[in-house]
Formats: structure tokens, C-alpha cells, sequence
């Protein structure tokens, strides 16, 4: 499942080394320094690398792109500066920035959409720096994620590394708050960055997967300090992290479980709405029990403050949900857009921050009377531009909050800088696009209410509002186009430029300039076997290839079908048919690459194909997988050679914004076909593609309750009608639940009273708070050979697993995350955990090991005597009645 998680730390220059062990570490390789005898050696390690890349600047020279030499210059650039030995140093020389990030697993994408998804992280954080950085994608035991080491010197073009990058990733200044250094006042969010570039790139593949979404009370990570050789230094330490775990955990199920209201308003986080789905993945991670889950569900979604949504003309279930007063708020604002007043309101969008500064100047020199503008962002960093063309008006400078959003104190903090709304003091939000869909929306109807000027500008380079901050996209996409470039100066990047940034109808009308659309359905596709029909519901491709593969063996584009055994099923195949064939059925990375047959051994089990310009033989007896190409999914025609030709059928309201990104990416190619059920005049078009965006606003939603959220209700309230008998025995406390575990082992803790028995007895025997705990937890080891028992011994005994990493490098994932999932377990190995647990409880074991408590109010009830048994592969099967 993917999740958005990041963690960022300086890289040093030590005596151990700097850039250069850093690289070797990541890259699992050599890297030879000069400066040491015996060169950064982790080839050892090599089997988890992925992926690897150094992504260069602009007009910097290739010869970086040799990691060696990148990591020697990037350190010799800061031993040219260290005049103190390191030894003596505070504060030492940071040649980089560490990055991890988790990404998500091969279940859900390849290896190179999971390099895609970190290259425009990395990018994204980047921004306009002339940096360096080495990526790296590890695919261990633990969850699949990348490593980044940004340079922190600018490169030129001759590849000189030049002085230090000042506020790059991060803002650093001197506040009152403290004197001993600098306080972080501007930074990267990087859990909202990671979940937007993840969640735009699944809708771009037409997926529906969704991220993990932030919890309502996120659970601080401690420092790598804390962990030296994977091992935590001290019980005290070790406490305070389970203590903090638990305390984290019973806050989201308290926000769970409270005001249904409180608890969309956290997780919107100024977002227009969120799927329903994000809701169940959050009830899944924090209870449980699934009829708590199920419950808690339909609590929320029936709630009076609650509006479920669903996409015009589906059907099916609602998909998204929001709150009534953020519904309302959205509604106004977006009526401002839409209506005829275009005095009051005024947005100007280009293709980058340049194009679009020259706009607002312009208007600004055009008018008659100026007055002192107000110039206002999500962070002052954000104005500084605008502030410096604007310098002969002495304009006002502040964020959003101390104008209007913010605390009563932030507020304040704003009046005292004259940073608050007046009658004809004209309002410029520069990047809008960076402000979430909530505060802007606040500041419009603030703006018109005082009957102010408010002048938006949309930055089209920063690629946002597909996902969230969809209500500057939207006024962008209903400014005019004489904001836009000229035509003559148009191609099709940028077009997606106008469909990454939300710009939908500028996207749709300048594809239908280029004669790349056409409402109807899809032409005779029997003729030309050349011909890739891409269909965006995975649920019809199946059908749709048949149809079109008997229609082309009828005509005699492709040959009689013949049968063949691929993996051990039946499967027919023509000569002059496309087909994807597995790169390497035993790589990790998932490619895959488009060949056509020339000639079929049915007999031998052979097939002859023609791909990438060469003439090669697939023996079907080792394993290789082949899959007719005629028809393709929008994700798999993203693979296909630069100059296919493409019949893209569009028929699912959900999935129209990824088709029209790829008619866009593929130029005159390709061409869309819009199913007259979905829309018939371009201006349909355009209002589907709009509602199919996941940030779309709730406006352009229908409003429909969810029928399984009633109904879930109904039962959940009869329920409540039984009377329930009060516990007469003591309540004994829980033993701590296994928070990043699996859902199997979670709802095997839950669900089967045997094994929820052993684990507390388990718990009892190896728990923190008895005093042989340490030993007892080395003879269970011993005993267990199931290496996710052994993996719950350790969790309920406080022990980290002791993983051999070099101090001088880069920490993986921290290890909150690894706590119960260093792998992904199978269902026998969780099968395996439900005996180890239930044998616990077995009466009658003739074991030397007993527990030993601490505390007599942990003792065991009477009828729970038993012990922990030896229950290991190797010992001799139980007698007949006592299983």
C-alpha cells in the first residue's frame, strides 16, 4: 500500500568520509576516494538495488553522470573550505541532503513507475536549483523506497560546483524563539508532496488506487540518533518510543470514533473533498475488528454534516466525500469565478512564474489610480518576486493566514503589519496554485464582501490541481486565453502542461485546433494491424480484443489463430499479431516490450518475433510470458515505441482527464474517441473532464447518499438495542497491539480467541515489565522457527532487530515502519502464527518454561495455566488428544 512518508537529513563530511560513502552506500557499489586507502566497497549489499540515477542540470556536463566523480567533486568542493580538523568541529561540513521516501510496492506499481514517481519528487523539491542529485530505489525486505542525495552547491556548464545553495529544501532565520541557532520557518511538506505526486500519478495510469491518507494525529518519528546498529540504546528510550506509539494510536481512534465532522476537517487539510476509500483505509489501520470498521463507516457517512458525492452519470456507490460547511464555502467561491463580474476577480495564468509576473505588472502599470497593493501567498517566499517588480508601490507583503485564515494571534500579528483587507487596496495572490482550495476560497468571499480587486496568478510550471488546490485551477481554466501564449508557440508539451496544471479546457479546445479528437465510436480498426485501440475500463479490454483479433484474422490482416501453452494455460495467437513479451521473467523490473510475431512452432512450442528492429526466438517451455497487444489499457500504452498510432476510445467519465494526458503526450499519433453516451460537443467534453479530476470541486459532483452506509446504520443500531452483560472479572491490561502489522495478523489478534490468548500469555512471559523478560525472550527464540512468530516475540518484548548498517552512511526507513512487516507474509506463514499461538494454551504441557511475573495482579487466571510449550518445527508430534 502506498503511503506518504519522507524523511530528510544532512549528509556530513566526516573523517569516514562524506558524499563519497554515501553514493557507495545508496548505489551498492564502488566508490574510490583518493583520500583513503581502501576504497567504499557495498557490493555485498547489491541484491535490493532497484534502481539507480544522477539527474543533472541543464547544459552541465555528462561526465557527471559517472557517480564517482560527482561524490569526489562534491567533497573535495567542502575539504576546500575546512581550515579546523574535523575532529575538532562542532558543527560539521554538509556535503548533501539524505532523502528517503517510501514508495509504493510491486503490487501496485513496476520499478520504473516507482522511478517515476521519485524522479518528480526529487524534481519537485529541487525546483529551479542548478543541483545534482543521486537517486537510488532499494527493493528489500522491508517496504520498497528511494534514497536522493541532493548537492547542496550549484553545477555550471562547464561542471564547476560553485558557491553554497542558500534556503534550498529548507528557510532557516534567527527568530526570538531562539538564540543558540535558527529556527525552520519555510520548508517542503513532505507528506503532502509525497501524497500528491503519488496519488496524480495513479490517476494519470487511470488506477484507483489511492495513498494512505495522513493520520488525523500523526505519530512523531524520533531521530536516527536514537538507533545505533538497528538497536535502540536504552530501555528508557525504548519506553518512551512505545509509550508515544501508544499514545499516538489512541488518539486517531478517539478522532475516529468522535465528531464525524472534526474528523473530515483534519484529513481534508484544506482539500475540497476526499474518496471515501481514504476513509476505509484509515478505519483498517487503526481498528481492527471489521465491524468496527464497517460501523464507523457508515457513522460518518450518514452524518447530517456529511455530503457524499458521486461522478455525474455513475451509477455505482458514491466515491468522495466532504463536509456541509466546506460544500458551501466551495459553492460561493466558485460562483465568483463563474460569474459575470470580472472587475473584482481576475486571474492570470502562464506557462511559468516569468509569463505570468508579466501579466500582472502589466495590469498593474495599466491602471489609472495605484494604490499600495497587498500582496499575499501561502508563505512570504512566495511574494518575493512580485514584491521586487512591484517595489515602486511600497507594496504590503503577509500570507493568507495573518490577512484572513489564520489564529486570532496570527491575525493580529497581521494588523500590526498592516496586513489586512481595505476598500480599493487591490489584493495579488501570485501563486494561487499553491494555496489550498479552503484559504483561497475564504479570501474570495473576504475580498468581495469588502469590494476589494483580487488578482490571482496561476502558475502553470508547478503542475498542481489534479489532486488538491483545484479552485485556482479552475479560475485559471475560466480566465481568457489571450493570457496564454501565442499559437505559433504551442506544441504539445504544452498541452499536458495545461492538463497537469488543471487547465482542462484550454487542454480540450487546443487538441480539437490539432484534429486529434472526434465524438464517436471508434472506427474500422479490422484493416490495419498496426493499429493500438486503447481502452480506458479495464473491464471491457478483454472483450475488445477478441472482437478486434477475430475481426482481423477474418479479413486476413492477421493469420488463422493457433494454440499454444503459455505458464500451463491454452492461449491462441496469429502471425502479424502484436504482443508484449516479459523483458526477463526473473528481473525485478516488471518491463515488458511490444514485439510481432513472424512465425509460430506450435509443435516446439517457439515463437519467432520481430522486436526492436532485431529477430529473436521465445521458448514458451521456460517460462515466458506473452499477452496479446491489440488492445491496451491507458497504463500499458504509456510503454508503447514513440511512433505507434493510437485509437484511444473514451467511455468512462472516471478516466477522461488520463486519456486526453495521453492523446497529449503521443501528438498526432494518437487520436481520442469520445463515446456519444459520454459527451457529444466539446464543451461536454470538458465538463466530464473537469468532474473527472479527483480535486474536482463538489459543485460539479451529484450529491447521493451511500445506500451500504444506511444499511450499515440500520444494523448498527439495532445492535445497540441488545443489552449487553457488565464483565465481572478483572479487567487485565492489553498487551500492546501490533500497529504496523499486516491486516491478517492483526484480525488473527482480534478475531480467534485461541490465538488472542496465546498472545497475551506471550505477552505475559516476554512483556517489558518482567524481570526475566530478557531471558525469556532469547529461549522463545530458540524455540520458534516461523520467522513471523519470531518477529511478534520480538515486538512484544521491546526488541529491535539488530541490522548491521555502516554509521557513516544514510539510515533505510526508520523503524517505526519495519515493526511487524519486514516482508510481506504469506498466508502459511500467518497460518503457522495461529498454531504457535494457540499451542500456548494447550493445558497439560510438560514445558520447563513458565511465566515469571512481576507483578501479582499479572497473574494468569486459573483457568489459563498453561505454559509456553516448545512448539518448534522439530519436535515430536503432539499425542492424540492433546491437539
Amino acid at each position: 500500500m502506498a503511503i506518504s512518508f519522507a524523511f530528510l537529513t544532512p549528509a556530513h563530511l566526516t573523517e569516514h568520509g562524506g558524499a563519497t560513502s554515501a553514493i557507495a552506500y545508496l548505489a551498492r557499489n564502488i566508490v574510490r576516494d583518493p583520500r583513503f586507502e581502501r576504497p567504499f566497497d557495498y557490493t555485498n549489499l547489491r541484491d535490493d538495488l532497484l534502481h539507480e540515477e544522477i539527474i543533472l542540470p541543464l547544459d552541465c556536463p555528462i561526465s557527471l553522470l559517472d557517480r564517482e566523480k560527482l561524490a569526489i567533486r562534491l567533497d573535495e568542493a567542502e575539504w576546500r573550505k575546512v581550515r579546523t580538523p574535523l575532529s575538532q568541529r562542532t558543527r560539521r561540513p554538509q556535503v548533501g541532503l539524505a532523502l528517503v521516501v517510501a514508495l509504493p510496492p510491486s503490487t501496485e506499481v513496476s520499478a520504473d513507475e516507482a522511478a517515476e514517481i521519485m524522479r518528480r519528487i526529487v524534481l519537485a523539491a529541487r525546483g529551479s536549483a542548478s543541483a545534482p542529485i543521486h537517486i537510488a530505489i532499494h527493493e528489500a525486505q522491508i517496504n520498497r523506497h528511494g534514497h536522493a542525495l541532493f548537492a547542496l552547491r550549484s553545477v555550471d556548464s562547464d561542471g564547476v560546483l560553485g558557491l553554497k545553495l542558500r534556503d534550498f529544501i529548507v528557510r532557516l532565520r534567527h527568530t526570538a524563539s531562539r538564540n543558540d541557532g535558527a529556527d525552520v520557518v519555510e520548508g517542503i511538506h513532505w507528506p503532502h508532496l509525497t501524497w500528491e505526486t503519488q496519488q496524480t500519478f495513479f490517476h494519470e495510469l487511470g488506477l484507483d488506487l489511492v495513498v494512505d491518507p495522513i493520520a488525523p494525529e500523526p505519530e512523531m518519528h524520533f531521530s536516527p540518533a536514537v538507533f545505533r546498529n538497528g538497536k535502540i540504546d536504552d530501555s528508557k528510550t525504548a519506553q518512551r518510543i512505545a509509550s508515544a506509539r501508544e499514545e499516538a494510536y489512541a488518539d486517531n481512534v478517539r478522532a475516529i470514533e468522535g465528531s464525524p465532522t472534526r474528523l473530515l476537517e483534519k484529513l481534508l487539510r484544506g482539500r475540497s473533498s476526499l474518496r471515501i476509500a481514504e476513509i476505509e483505509r484509515l478505519c483498517a489501520k487503526f481498528l481492527d475488528s471489521e465491524t468496527d470498521q464497517d460501523a464507523n463507516i457508515a457513522r460518518i457517512l450518514t452524518d447530517q454534516n456529511i455530503i457524499t458525492l458521486s461522478d455525474p452519470g455513475y451509477d455505482k456507490k458514491p466515491r468522495y466525500v466532504t463536509t456541509r460547511r466546506m460544500h458551501r464555502l466551495l459553492t460561493r467561491a466558485t460562483q465568483l469565478v463563474d460569474g459575470p463580474d470580472e472587475v473584482q476577480l481576475k486571474t492570470f495564468t502562464g506557462m511559468n512564474e516569468a509569463s505570468m509576473l508579466a501579466q500582472i505588472s502589466e495590469w498593474y502599470g495599466a491602471k489609472e489610480s495605484h494604490e499600495r497593493p497587498l500582496i499575499l501567498g501561502a508563505k512570504l517566499s512566495d511574494c518575493e518576486v512580485v514584491k521586487a517588480e512591484l517595489a515602486a508601490y511600497a507594496p504590503i507583503v503577509g500570507t493568507i493566514d495573518m490577512a484572513v485564515t489564520g489564529s486570532q494571534d496570527r491575525r493580529a500579528e497581521g494588523r500590526e503589519r498592516d496586513v489586512c483587507l481595505r476598500v480599493n487596496r487591490p489584493i495579488i495572490v501570485p501563486h494561487a496554485e499553491l494555496i489550498d482550495d479552503r484559504r483561497l476560497a475564504r479570501l474570495m468571499i473576504a475580498s468581495r464582501q469588502i469590494g476589494t480587486e483580487l488578482v490571482l496568478g496561476h502558475d502553470q510550471s508547478g503542475r498542481t490541481g489534479v489532486v488538491c488546490r483545484h479552485l485556482a485551477a479552475h479560475a485559471g481554466d475560466c480566465a481568457s486565453r489571450e493570457s496564454s501564449p501565442k499559437l505559433e508557440d504551442r506544441d504539445r508539451n504544452e498541452v499536458v502542461r495545461f492538463l497537469r496544471a488543471g487547465l482542462v479546457r484550454h487542454a480540450v479546445e487546443e487538441i480539437a485546433n490539432t484534429d486529434s479528437l472526434e465524438f464517436g465510436n471508434l472506427p474500422d480498426t479490422a484493416e490495419d494491424a498496426s493499429l493500438f485501440v486503447v481502452c480506458d475500463d479495464p473491464h471491457r479490454i478483454g472483450d475488445l480484443s477478441r472482437r478486434i483479433r477475430r475481426e482481423r484474422a477474418m479479413s486476413g490482416t492477421f493469420g488463422e489463430p493457433m494454440p499454444l501453452i503459455v505458464r500451463g494455460k491454452e492461449a491462441e495467437f496469429s502471425v502479424g499479431e502484436w504482443i508484449a513479451v516479459s523483458a526477463d521473467v526473473n528481473s525485478k523490473s516488471d518491463k515488458f516490450e511490444f514485439a510481432r510475431i513472424v512465425a509460430i512452432d506450435a509443435a516446439n512450442g517457439t515463437v519467432d518475433v520481430a522486436m526492436s528492429g532485431e529477430s529473436k526466438r521465445i521458448d514458451l517451455k521456460r517460462g515466458a510470458v506473452l499477452r496479446p497487444a491489440s488492445v491496451l489499457s491507458i497504463r500499458e500504452a504509456r510503454s508503447l515505441f514513440a511512433d505507434a498510432t493510437l485509437a484511444i476510445e473514451a467511455t468512462d467519465p472516471r478516466r477522461v482527464w488520463s486519456a486526453l494526458l495521453l492523446v497529449a503526450a503521443r501528438g498526432q499519433s494518437a487520436r481520442l474517441h469520445v463515446d456519444p453516451k459520454l459527451a457529444r460537443t466539446k464543451a461536454d467534453l470538458i465538463d466530464v473532464a473537469r468532474r473527472s479530476l479527483p480535486g474536482a470541486l463538489p459543485h460539479q459532483r451529484t450529491v447521493r447518499g451511500d445506500p451500504d452506509a444506511a444499511v450499515g446504520m440500520i444494523m448498527s443500531t439495532i445492535s445497540d438495542q441488545f443489552e449487553v452483560l457488565p464483565h465481572t472479572t478483572p479487567v487485565e491490561t492489553k498487551p500492546p497491539r501490533p500497529i504496523n502489522a499486516t491486516p491478517e495478523v492483526r484480525r488473527l489478534v482480534a478475531y480467534d480467541s485461541g490465538a488472542r490468548d496465546g498472545y497475551k500469555l506471550l505477552y505475559d512471559y516476554v512483556g517489558p515489565y518482567n524481570p526475566d523478560h530478557i531471558e525469556n525472550a532469547t529461549r522463545a527464540l530458540g524455540l520458534y522457527r516461523n520467522e513471523l512468530t519470531r518477529t511478534v516475540i520480538r515486538f512484544l518484548a521491546g526488541i529491535e532487530r539488530n541490522c548491521r548498517r555502516d554509521p557513516h552512511a544514510p539510515l533505510d526507513l526508520p523503524r517505526e515502519l519495519e515493526e511487524l512487516e519486514p516482508e510481506r507474509w504469506t498466508y502459511l506463514e500467518v497460518d503457522w502464527l495461529r498454531t504457535d499461538l494457540r499451542s500456548l494454551t494447550i493445558p497439560g504441557l510438560n514445558c520447563p518454561i513458565k511465566s515469571s511475573l512481576a507483578k501479582p495482579t499479572r497473574s494468569l487466571p486459573s483457568q489459563r495455566n498453561a505454559t509456553i510449550g516448545d512448539v518448534s518445527r522439530e519436535r515430536p508430534s503432539a499425542k492424540k488428544g492433546e491437539r
